[in-house]
C-alpha cells in the first residue's frame, strides 16, 4: 500500500513552503552565520628613543663681528643618530659669543667661551675662540743697511703701522728679492750677498710693501762695463773677479789691495788686437768683449781669462810686473797667470787640473806637427815683445813649463818668487830661490820633459 508515502512527501512540501515564508530564502543560497570573526590585534607602538649624549661641532675661531654655524647631534645609549630634536642653544659668555636658536655663533669680543646646546636633560658643548679684528696696516718700511761686502750678510728690518702711526707687531710680514740667484733674503730679513750684484729687497705686510735698493760691492774693485756688454758678461766677469779675489787669498794669504778698475771695451786701443781677450796694468783690467779672443770662448774659458787677468793685477801690486828691471821671463809671467786661471778652474770644480795638462800637452803637440819644429826655445820667448808676436800656442807652452816648477816646487814658489822679486833680487836669482833649480838647468831639461808629456787623443778645453 504506497498511498501513506505521497501524503508525507505533500507535507513535506508544504512545510517547505512554510518555512520559505517565515524566512528570507533565496534559491540555493546558504542561510548567514551568527557567531563573531576572529582578527589578528594590532603590534604595540615603537619605545620612544631616549637621549644619551649631544655632541656640539663648529669653528673653533671666528673674529669679531664674525659668524659662524654650529650644530648639535642627539644620540641614544647605543651611539645611534636621534632625528627631530629641537635643541635649546646657550654661550657661556654672551659679551664674548652669543648664540642664536638655530646654533649660529657671533663673535662680540676677543676671548674664549664655550657654546652649548640642550635637549631632554642632557647637554653638549664645544669652545670657541673669538679674535680680535686684524689691525689695518697702512705703511710699511725697511731699515738697515743697504750696502755691503760680497759673501757677507746684514739684517734688514721692517716696521708696520697703523693709520694713526702705532706700530704693530701681530701681523706677518713677507721679505723677496728681485733676484735671488745673486742676493738672496730670508723670511726674518737677513740679506746674503752671494754675488756682487745690485737687487731690490721687498717687504710686504697686509697688502702694503716697501723696497730697499740692496748694492752689494768688493773692495777694492769697480767696475765699468760698455754698454754693449751683455748682462751675463757683465754678471760672469763680477764672479770671476770675486772668485779670483778669495782664491788668491787662500792660496798665498794675500790678495789685492789697490784699488782696481775692471772695464769691458769694444773701443779701446788695448783692444786693437782681433785676438786679444783683454789687457792688464797696474789697478786696472780692459775686457775686449768684442774680440775674438773673448768671443769665441765659452763661459768657462771667459771665467779662466777673468782669473788669469786678475792675477796679473797681483802682479802688478806685488812688483812682479811693473819692474822691469827684475821682472824675469815673460814666458814666466803668462805662464803663471794661465796657471792660475786654470787651477783656479779646478778649485771651482769645473775643468780638472788633469784634463788641463792633457788639453795644453796636446795643442803644443799639434802645433809641431803642422809647423815644425813648433814652437822656439823657452829662453827665446823671455822678451814680452817676442811671447806676445809668436805664432802658435805660447800660453800652452808656457802653462806646461809652470805646471813642471809647481809640481816640484809647490805652488807656494810663485809667492817665494815675486817677493825675491819686489825685494830687488835679480830673477834669475829669485828663479834658484823659489824653483829650487837655475834657469840655465831648467832650460837645458824642458825639452826632454816636454816630449815626455802624454798626448790624449782628443782636444778636451775648448769650454
Amino acid at each position: 500500500m504506497q498511498r501513506p508515502a505521497k501524503a508525507h512527501v505533500i507535507l513535506a512540501a508544504v512545510f517547505g513552503l512554510i518555512a520559505c515564508g517565515l524566512t528570507a530564502c533565496g534559491g540555493g543560497e546558504s542561510v548567514p552565520s551568527t557567531q563573531p570573526t576572529t582578527s589578528t590585534p594590532p603590534p604595540p607602538p615603537p619605545p620612544v628613543p631616549v637621549v644619551a649624549t649631544v655632541t656640539v661641532t663648529g669653528s673653533a675661531a671666528l673674529d669679531v663681528g664674525k659668524t659662524a654655524q654650529f650644530s648639535a647631534v642627539a644620540k641614544d645609549s647605543t651611539g645611534t643618530a636621534i632625528s627631530g630634536k629641537t635643541f635649546t642653544w646657550s654661550s657661556a659668555n654672551d659679551a664674548i659669543a652669543s648664540v642664536a636658536s638655530d646654533g649660529t655663533v657671533t663673535g662680540k669680543t676677543a676671548g674664549s667661551t664655550t657654546i652649548s646646546a640642550s635637549v631632554d636633560g642632557k647637554s653638549g658643548s664645544a669652545a670657541v675662540t673669538v679674535n680680535a679684528p686684524a689691525p689695518v696696516v697702512a705703511s710699511i718700511s725697511i731699515s738697515g743697511t743697504s750696502s755691503l761686502q760680497a759673501g757677507t750678510t746684514t739684517q734688514l728690518t721692517a716696521t708696520v703701522k697703523d693709520a694713526s702711526g702705532a706700530a704693530i707687531t701681530s701681523v706677518p710680514v713677507t721679505w723677496s728679492s728681485s733676484d735671488a740667484t745673486l742676493i738672496t733674503v730670508s723670511n726674518t730679513g737677513l740679506v746674503n750677498a752671494g754675488h756682487i750684484a745690485n737687487v731690490t729687497i721687498t717687504a710686504t705686510a697686509g697688502g702694503k710693501s716697501a723696497t730697499l735698493a740692496v748694492t752689494s760691492s768688493l773692495t777694492p774693485y769697480t767696475f765699468s762695463f760698455d754698454p754693449a756688454t751683455s748682462a751675463s758678461d757683465q754678471q760672469l766677469i763680477k764672479d770671476a773677479v770675486q772668485f779670483a779675489a778669495g782664491f788668491y787669498q787662500t792660496t798665498f794669504g794675500r790678495t789685492i789691495t789697490t784699488a782696481s778698475t775692471i772695464s769691458t771695451s769694444t773701443t779701446s786701443d788695448g783692444c786693437s788686437r782681433g785676438g786679444s781677450a783683454a789687457f792688464t796694468g797696474a789697478g786696472a783690467v780692459t775686457f775686449c768683449t768684442s774680440n775674438a779672443g773673448w768671443v769665441l770662448n765659452g763661459p768657462i774659458s771667459r771665467q779662466k781669462i777673468t782669473v788669469h787677468e786678475v792675477f796679473h793685477l797681483w802682479q802688478f801690486q806685488y812688483k812682479w810686473l811693473g819692474n822691469p828691471n827684475t821682472a824675469g821671463a815673460d814666458w814666466l809671467i803668462e805662464g803663471s797667470a794661465e796657471f792660475m786661471g786654470y787651477d783656479g778652474m779646478d778649485a771651482e770644480k769645473l775643468i780638472p787640473i788633469a784634463t788641463t795638462r792633457g788639453c795644453m800637452a796636446k795643442q803644443v803637440a799639434d802645433f809641431a806637427k803642422q809647423q815644425p819644429p813648433g814652437l822656439p826655445s823657452l829662453p827665446t820667448l823671455e822678451p814680452a815683445t817676442v811671447l806676445q808676436t809668436t805664432v802658435g800656442p805660447v800660453y800652452p807652452y808656457s802653462w806646461i813649463a809652470v805646471d813642471e816648477l809647481i809640481a816640484s816646487a809647490g805652488i807656494g814658489s810663485l809667492k817665494v818668487y815675486a817677493d825675491a822679486i819686489a825685494s830687488g833680487t835679480p830673477w834669475q836669482t829669485a828663479f834658484q830661490t823659489a824653483f829650487g833649480t837655475s834657469i840655465s838647468a831648467f832650460y837645458a831639461q824642458f825639452p826632454g820633459y816636454l816630449a815626455s808629456q802624454p798626448v790624449p787623443a782628443n782636444f778636451l778645453c775648448g769650454v
